[in-house]
């Protein structure tokens, strides 16, 4: 999307990194391919009142189906509860009136399992760290009658698997005690260093068609718990410009 809008120096950049040079406008997204299928669903949010130009909006929607929605950035709890229910994101906090654009991509994956842990079958295993340190987990835990070690999903085509492929067809049924981690991890990642690192510079740069542009982030999570498993990974661009500013 950030690419559709850019000119100049910052756009030869982008195209440079992407490897699009030669490529006509759009052209790498609209090859189809019947290998397999790939669904898309985007939403630019704007501050009421910011004027787009009709080209930039004609190419988000020709390309990336993006729906357009417009949200006062100033009732920070509206627009924060607007852009959650789309897609499970979280505004962060910004200079009241100032943001104009954000851009939140997201994927996002929710699974149950078929054979749940039991919450009061949980206990704390003592393990060894890297470093030496030792530390407590929770372990979630349960007795399974198998042949394979697959943990699915409520969805037959999903599941988690830990196999033994090469004495596969000797094993015979037993039942297993199954203890797993319970965990949640997350980490936030700013991406001006690594844009930086491969010459993209202009984008943050006053002199750049995209000179509103603050921030670059991703945050991931990924939480395994007694129902099921959770992830998703969400990446915030962030664009400040003065109320007399267009984007190009």
């Amino acid at each position: 999307m950030v690419q559709l809008g850019a000119k100049g120096k910052a756009l030869f950049e982008m195209n440079t990194v992407l490897k699009l040079q030669g490529n006509e406008d759009g052209e790498y997204l609209k090859k189809k391919k019947k290998e397999f299928t790939f669904n898309l669903a985007n939403a630019l949010y704007l501050q009421e009142g910011f004027i787009v130009k009709e080209q930039d909006l004609h190419s988000n929607k020709e390309f990336f189906q993006t729906a357009i929605k417009l949200v006062n950035f100033q009732d920070t709890k509206a627009s924060t509860e607007a852009i959650s229910t789309w897609n499970f994101a979280h505004l962060f906090v910004f200079p009241i009136g100032k943001i104009k654009k954000k851009i939140v991509s997201t994927i996002y994956f929710k699974g149950h399992w078929k054979q749940k842990f039991r919450p009061e079958a949980m206990l704390e295993m003592v393990l060894t760290k890297r470093d030496g340190s030792v530390t407590k987990m929770p372990m979630m835990y349960f007795q399974l009658r198998t042949k394979i070690d697959i943990l699915t999903y409520t969805c037959p085509s999903v599941s988690y698997q830990m196999r033994l492929l090469e004495v596969e067809k000797l094993m015979t049924v037993f039942f297993l005690s199954y203890s797993f981690y319970r965990f949640k991890i997350e980490q936030k990642m700013d991406f001006k260093e690594s844009l930086h690192s491969l010459n993209v510079r202009e984008i943050f740069s006053g002199g750049c068609n995209l000179s509103g542009k603050t921030e670059a982030t991703q945050k991931v999570s990924i939480e395994v718990r007694e129902d099921g498993s959770e992830a998703a990974v969400s990446t915030h661009k962030v664009y400040m410009f003065a109320q007399s500013h267009r984007m190009h």
